[in-house]
């Protein structure tokens, strides 16, 4: 890959040259815009200006301590949020984009603004320059693009609410980058790094799509409780609304990957009450490898301990086969493979038989082998390697 780059500090032209291109350029991804991929979700639905700015504002909180202030007042609605609790804030204030001006509020607006939510009229501020981003979900078209590879932002876009875009830009990266470098360095052929394609890009739709449902969902709980009307939402809807801020787990650890990389065993993971908030554990192929503690009662460590930037191979007591056989693929393929015996010495079994990696599994004298990105990407039965 060859790309011609203009310096915006230099005259000229620069020329680059690389195996592949990371495309993490942010929101308004110039490389996501020359390869052609359009964002596809709901367009414009509002902004997000975030200010930043010191006050003191601590005196006023008294012992309402807090990560975020929710503020919906006639003056004032979005959040506050204090970044180091001696005076440094940050507001998020929403925007409807017809109103937005050049994305950006006026000095005194932004005050006026701060000066509601707190409800001081008077409040002495300072000011830092003023940023805003798109409170609207939306996916890119193509994750993979030839050799470009698509991560964060520039991949995907959420609303503020939940905080869900850095850990979802975060499990995309983890996903992606073992499988480049693996191409990268000849272990593997280029269709492995499609497979980030396959297995990431409908979970970041179903995250965003869900993000904004959830910051619907707060702005209705939020303008009900402040006009002491209904909020259009059955009561258990309320429940799981409030639920789920900042409970995540079965958004963060609960996906389940389908792909050419991952061999199914014909299993599927547990059923859950609301598959935004809960995580079950699950040895299924393409779940996060569960964590069931190991070794013995002064010196534990947990079966993803175990999980490193290698291939792992774990194995019951009498899975010695299986690492032979794994020593011999390493040695052919020219990669390495950890390899683990539960129940060997530091490796003590407190309960694999019975806990989320049991049968058909270890109970079975089979093995479990996971990516590099702790996810099982293969579950044997046999005793037998094939």
């Amino acid at each position: 890959m060859i790309l011609e780059v203009q310096p915006r500090d230099a005259a000229g032209r620069e020329t680059l040259a690389g195996a592949a291109l990371v495309a993490a350029d942010g929101a308004a991804s110039l490389i996501r815009a020359e390869l052609g991929l359009a964002l596809e979700g709901p367009q414009d639905l509002s902004h997000i200006v975030n200010c930043y700015f010191r006050a003191d504002i601590e005196r006023y909180i008294g012992d309402r301590k807090g990560v975020l202030f929710f503020v919906s007042n006639e003056g004032a609605q979005g959040v506050l949020q204090p970044l180091d609790g001696a005076g440094r804030w940050l507001c998020q204030i929403s925007r409807h984009a017809r109103r937005m001006v050049a994305r950006r509020l006026h000095q005194g607006t932004r005050a006026n603004w701060v000066r509601a939510a707190v409800g001081v009229a008077d409040l002495t501020r300072t000011s830092s320059p003023s940023g805003s981003g798109s409170s609207t979900p939306r996916s890119s078209k193509r994750l993979v693009q030839g050799r470009v590879v698509m991560c964060g932002d520039a991949a995907h876009q959420f609303p503020p609410t939940g905080g869900l875009g850095v850990n979802t830009g975060l499990q995309g990266m983890h996903n992606a980058m073992w499988k480049l470098a693996y191409c990268v360095q000849g272990k593997a052929g280029w269709p492995l790094l499609e497979t980030y394609q396959t297995e990431r890009r409908g979970v970041s739709q179903q995250i965003t799509m869900q993000s904004l449902q959830n910051s619907m969902n707060v702005v209705r709980i939020n303008a009900a409780a402040v006009a002491g009307a209904e909020s259009g939402l059955t009561a258990a809807e309320a429940v799981a609304t409030a639920r789920r801020y900042g409970n995540h787990l079965g958004v963060e650890f609960g996906a389940v990957y389908a792909s050419s990389a991952v061999i199914a065993d014909g299993t599927r993971p547990p059923p859950v009450e609301d598959s935004y908030s809960d995580y079950v554990q699950s040895a299924t192929p393409g779940c996060r490898a569960p964590h069931v503690w190991l070794g013995r009662p002064d010196a534990e460590l947990s079966t993803l301990d175990l999980l490193g930037p290698a291939f792992t191979l774990l194995t019951a007591a009498r899975g010695g086969a299986w690492g032979a056989a794994a020593a011999e693929v390493a040695r052919d393929l020219g990669i390495h493979i950890d390899t683990y015996t539960i129940g060997a010495a530091g490796l003590d079994d407190h309960g694999v038989s019975r806990g989320p990696m049991a049968s058909p599994t270890m109970a079975r004298c089979s093995c479990v082998r996971t990516g590099t990105s702790r996810g099982g990407a293969l579950r044997v039965r046999s005793t037998v390697p094939h």
